[in-house]
C-alpha cells in the first residue's frame, strides 16, 4: 500500500518549468489535445511597438528532440487574418476548432483544422462560411491599444451537451462577458451572461474572461474578479437553469485566468473522474508546489560588481502631463558569493506629480499610492532567452522604484535588457487620490495617474 501511495504521490507531482524556446506570446496560449498531439496556438505582437507591425497567430506542437520533450518551431497561422489575438481552442465532433479576437470586424474569428493540417473557415452542409459569434467593433484609437498590448482576457471554449461553447469579453471598454454556442452549422447570438442575485440579476464581469470545462452535466466557469484582486468564483449553466450564482472559491486566488479539465485519477479499471483547477496563485505560483527548487539568486548572494552599463534615460507622461516617470535600465556584471559570474538587469523609475507649476515625487501613502507592474526582458543578440515579470511593486515614499533580477549561468555574448511595451504601466499615486485638492467642477478622470511605460534599453557584452 505504502509503495501505491509513494507512486501516486509522484504522479501528482509538477515538474520544473522549462522555457519554451523560440516562444513568445502576448497572452495566454491556447492548448488542446489533437488526437494524441499536444497543439498550442499563440499570439505574437512585434516586440518595437512603434513598427506597428500587426498581430498574428502561430502554432507549434510538442514532440521529442533528443528522447525530451520539446516544442516544434512555430509556424504562422496565416488563415488568421485581420488583427487576430487571444485564441482558444476546443475538439468538437472530433475537428480542432480556433476561435480568437478580431477587432478589425464585428465577429470573432473562426477556423478549423483540417485532416491535412491546415486551418480553413468552417462551412455549412451546403458549403456556406460560418460566421464568427457577434462582438463589438474596436475604433480608432482604441483599435490601436489593443494593435499594441493585445486583447485584454482571453477566450474560453469547451464543449458541452453536443455542443461547443464560448465565453469572452466581446468589447475592450466594458468587462461584461458573454456567451455563444456553435451547433455545427452557426453561432447563437451572443448574450452577456446574467446571474441572478436577491431581487436582482447582474451581469458577470471579469478583466480575464473565464475557465471553461464540462463536468458531471454541467458547463462550469471559473473566473477573476472584475477590477482586481485575486478571488477566483465558481459558477455553472444548464440549458434548463441557465447561469447559476457566482460562489468564491475558498482557498485559491489567482491573478490571472485559471484553467480547468477533466483528470482522470486512480489505477486501471476503477479510475475516478475528477474537474482540476489549475492557477498560477498571486506569487507566480502555488505555495508548496516548488519547494524542492533552490530559492533564486538575490542581491544578498552577490560578493562583487563590475561597472554598470547604464541605459539612456526616458520620461513618460500621463494624460495632460499631469504625472510623470522617469526611468532607465542598467546590467552589471557580478560575482556571486561561491564564484559564480552573473549579470544583474536593473530597472529604476522616479514617479512624480504636478502642482502649480512645479513637480513633486509620488509620496502618497497606500492604499492610493502609485505602483507599477510590467516586464522586463533580456535578450542575447540574435535570440530571445528571458523573461522576468515585475508582477506589480510599490512606489516608496521617496517616489524611486527599483527592481533587480539577477541571471546566472550565462553564456558568453552581448545581452540587450529592455522594458516592455506590452502592459507595462505606472498606476495610482497623488491624483489617484486627492480629489478634495481639485477646483469645483474641474474633472479628476485626466489626472488619474496611468502611464504606458517603454523604450527604455541598455546593451553590455559579458
Amino acid at each position: 500500500m505504502k509503495a501505491a501511495a509513494d507512486a501516486l504521490e509522484k504522479a501528482r507531482k509538477w515538474a520544473p518549468d522549462q522555457n519554451a524556446d523560440r516562444i513568445e506570446s502576448a497572452e495566454t496560449p491556447a492548448l488542446v489535445n489533437d488526437n494524441g498531439t499536444l497543439l498550442m496556438v499563440f499570439t505574437w505582437l512585434d516586440q518595437d511597438r512603434r513598427q506597428g507591425a500587426p498581430s498574428s497567430l502561430w502554432e507549434t506542437y510538442l514532440t521529442q528532440v533528443g528522447g525530451k520533450p520539446a516544442w516544434a518551431r512555430p509556424c504562422k497561422i496565416e488563415a488568421a487574418t485581420g488583427m487576430p489575438l487571444a485564441p482558444a481552442l476546443a475538439v468538437f465532433n472530433d475537428t480542432v476548432h480556433l476561435v480568437y479576437a478580431d477587432p478589425t470586424r464585428n465577429r470573432a474569428g473562426h477556423l478549423v483544422l483540417t485532416p491535412e493540417g491546415t486551418w480553413l473557415a468552417p462551412t455549412t452542409p451546403t458549403d456556406e462560411r460560418v460566421e464568427g459569434p457577434g462582438t463589438a467593433y474596436v475604433r480608432d484609437g482604441a483599435a490601436r491599444v489593443v494593435e499594441h498590448y493585445g486583447w485584454q482576457g482571453n477566450h474560453a471554449l469547451a464543449v458541452h451537451d453536443g455542443q461547443l461553447h464560448l465565453v469572452m469579453r466581446t468589447e475592450i471598454h466594458s468587462p461584461n462577458l458573454s456567451h455563444s454556442v456553435f451547433d455545427g452549422t452557426s453561432w447563437t447570438q451572443t448574450k452577456t451572461i446574467q446571474f441572478k442575485d436577491g431581487s436582482g440579476s447582474w451581469p458577470l464581469q471579469s478583466l480575464h474572461s473565464v475557465a471553461l470545462a464540462s463536468y458531471d452535466g454541467k458547463l462550469h466557469a471559473v473566473s477573476c474578479p472584475p477590477r482586481g484582486g485575486d478571488k477566483l468564483f465558481h459558477l455553472t449553466w444548464t440549458k434548463a437553469d441557465h447561469w447559476s450564482r457566482p460562489v468564491l472559491l475558498d482557498g485559491h486566488r489567482s491573478n490571472n485566468t485559471p484553467a480547468l479539465l477533466l483528470f482522470n485519477e486512480g489505477p486501471a479499471g476503477a479510475q475516478r473522474e475528477h474537474l482540476l483547477l489549475v492557477h498560477r496563485g498571486i506569487d507566480r505560483y502555488v505555495p508548496g508546489s516548488q519547494s524542492d527548487q533552490p530559492e533564486p539568486p538575490s542581491m544578498k548572494d552577490v560578493e562583487s560588481q563590475g561597472k554598470t552599463t547604464h541605459g539612456q534615460g526616458f520620461a513618460e507622461y500621463g494624460v495632460d502631463a499631469w504625472s510623470r516617470v522617469g526611468h532607465h535600465v542598467f546590467l552589471t556584471p557580478a560575482t556571486m558569493k561561491g564564484g559564480k559570474q552573473a549579470l544583474i538587469a536593473s530597472w529604476q523609475a522616479l514617479a512624480e506629480y504636478r502642482w502649480a507649476g512645479s513637480w513633486y515625487r509620488e509620496n502618497y501613502e497606500k492604499p492610493y499610492n502609485a505602483h507599477v507592474e510590467g516586464t522586463l526582458r533580456l535578450y542575447k543578440k540574435g535570440d530571445s532567452l528571458f523573461l522576468k515579470s515585475i508582477d506589480k511593486g510599490d512606489f516608496p515614499k521617496s517616489g524611486n522604484f527599483r527592481f533587480d533580477h539577477i541571471f546566472t549561468d550565462l553564456e558568453p555574448g552581448t545581452y540587450t535588457l529592455k522594458i516592455s511595451g506590452a502592459r507595462t504601466k505606472k498606476t495610482g499615486g497623488y491624483w489617484y487620490a486627492s480629489k478634495g485638492a481639485l477646483s469645483e467642477g474641474e474633472p479628476d478622470t485626466n489626472r488619474w495617474a496611468r502611464i504606458d511605460i517603454g523604450a527604455a534599453y541598455a546593451t553590455i557584452t559579458i
